[in-house]
């Protein structure tokens, strides 16, 4: 397996397990994101859609309705600066598209303090200008709790650590390859 599809499978994790914190915090979540449909029937697949619509009753007939993102990020900070330096073509622009769009974040690695589920503060974003998060069970628009979370984190933990262990083995047995392979002279091959 490489890097990138171990990288992937924890996105996919990542997405799992916000979804279960949303239905125990009593949301209604129906998945939406683009790798969630049949691409031959998508007019534009290239065209982007969160990946969860989320909604929860707030009064008889009244829903609160918003949609969300989730990315895997080993490094959430660097994702954030990189992010920030794109400016016009920052993902978090599809937030002119999709005004009640928010990022989750995810990651094994979060920053002291910080917990491994992150939401990226978006309601005064300014292309260019740096994003902050806050914790998911800090969040003023969900009602997740602290109770909820952290056995969710622990499950963050204890999935990725094993990924990382298998990322790790990958990178080992590239590099033992890659050294034990011979490179044929490039006039053998025929190059100039």
């Amino acid at each position: 397996m490489t890097e990138g599809q171990i990288n992937n499978i924890k996105g996919r994790i990542g997405e799992a397990i916000v979804e279960a914190i949303l239905r125990e915090a009593g949301y209604q979540v129906c998945r939406a994101g683009r790798e969630n449909s049949l691409p031959g029937l998508m007019q534009n697949p290239r065209e982007y859609t969160p990946d969860f619509v989320v909604f929860r009753a707030k009064h008889p007939g009244l829903y609160g309705l918003f949609h969300l993102e989730v990315r895997f990020r080993f490094d959430i900070e660097s994702f954030l600066k990189d992010e920030a330096k794109k400016g016009a073509t920052s993902i978090f622009e599809q937030r002119s598209k999709w005004p009640e769009l928010y990022f989750v974040l995810v990651t094994d690695q979060p920053r002291r303090g910080k917990a491994c589920l992150q939401v990226a503060e978006l309601r005064n974003y300014q292309p260019g200008l740096e994003v902050q998060t806050i914790d998911l069970d800090r969040w003023d628009v969900l009602d997740v709790t602290s109770d909820i979370m952290s056995s969710y984190q622990a499950a963050i933990r204890d999935l990725f650590s094993a990924l990382h262990y298998q990322t790790q083995l990958a990178r080992q047995l590239y590099k033992e390859h890659a050294v034990a392979l011979p490179h044929p002279p490039r006039a053998r091959l025929g190059i100039p």
